[in-house]
């Protein structure tokens, strides 16, 4: 999947919850300018993390999640940054096991 593809995918489910795109960038702390940046396939260094947001606010099934798109391969990642990324997931993974 491109960037491109992957911003396409992220603005067609933000639209399918009939949500708009201020609405959206205010729920993530973010500006409508960076969403709709990321929308258009411009991410940055430090997007991945708000790939697992978009998914909560969009209320993304567990088997249909943005972040198991592959979306931490469109951004090139230092050894650092691939270990941090694997760290949240894990911790993410976790806490939602426990909410149960």
């Amino acid at each position: 999947m491109t960037p491109k593809e992957f911003g396409a995918q992220i603005r067609m489910r933000r639209l399918e919850q009939h949500m708009e795109l201020n609405d959206m960038a205010e729920q993530l702390w973010t500006s409508p300018r960076h969403l709709a940046a990321m929308e258009r396939g411009e991410f940055e260094e430090g997007d991945e993390e708000m790939i697992s947001l978009i998914d909560e606010v969009l209320d993304s099934p567990a088997w249909d999640r943005l972040e198991f798109d592959g979306f931490h391969r469109l951004i090139p990642m230092t050894p650092a940054h691939e270990q941090v990324f694997l760290a949240v997931r894990k911790y993410r993974q976790n806490r939602q096991i426990q909410k149960i």
